[in-house]
């Protein structure tokens, strides 16, 4: 009976090294897809990078579809020349601004204004050692 005990409570026990072994492997693979999707996503092309701020905009904002092709030329002229530049942002955000209606604009500053105040709180909060959640998210 002894033996019995013995022999199960080895078995047990590599049986949970080996499950343990796995479940390792497992995190591993799925962090490197992670890691292999979000690579995916910093190298879109200008035009899909156009597409999305143009959606984006649109669905912030409600645009015509005039308005819509003339802010994707911009947003595809700011991706072609170098996505990021505050002064090419600014000149971008210029003539979005000429194109859209005042209600239009003042939904945009708004959103501007919001994730403005989003962006502070996040840094705040990394400052202040607090990295759980995100204020956003509470």
């Amino acid at each position: 009976m002894k033996k019995i005990l013995f022999a199960a409570g080895i078995s047990i026990l590599g049986l949970s090294a080996v499950y343990a072994q796995n479940m390792q492997k497992k995190a591993a693979a799925q962090t490197q897809t992670s890691n292999a999707s979000s690579r995916s996503q910093q190298t879109r092309n200008p035009e899909q990078i156009a597409e999305m701020k143009t959606a984006r905009l649109d669905k912030e904002v409600g645009m015509t579809a005039d308005q819509k092709k003339k802010i994707y030329d911009i947003f595809l002229k700011e991706a072609q020349e170098n996505q990021g530049r505050a002064a090419l942002r600014q000149e971008t955000n210029t003539q979005v601004k000429g194109i859209l209606t005042a209600e239009q604009n003042q939904k945009l500053e708004a959103r501007q204004a919001e994730r403005k105040e989003m962006m502070m709180q996040r840094k705040q909060t990394v400052r202040d050692g607090n990295l759980q959640a995100s204020p956003a998210k509470q």
